[in-house]
């Protein structure tokens, strides 16, 4: 009877020490995919600062090109008659 309950003491051990085993190495597998979706999440938050001063730099330059374009063309139509 001792026997057989040290045999399942042992048992218990031994399955407690496989639970803790794969719970640690499902902890960090876990802990690593937060980290790349915290990396994922920093990574589009500067990708969406930098389309944000892309488009303002964009426009910025467009609207230049309007004025450059417009102060043009009374010169232009002076040096080329239609």
């Amino acid at each position: 009877m001792i026997r057989e309950q040290k045999s399942s003491i042992l048992e218990w051990k031994n399955a407690h020490s496989r639970a803790q085993g794969q719970f640690e190495m499902v902890e960090k597998d876990l802990e690593k995919e937060r980290k790349l979706w915290e990396d994922g999440e920093r990574e589009l938050v500067k990708a969406m600062e930098q389309v944000r001063t892309l488009t303002a730099e964009r426009d910025a330059l467009r609207e230049e090109v309007k004025d450059l374009t417009d102060a043009a063309r009374p010169l232009c139509r002076l040096l080329v008659p239609l």
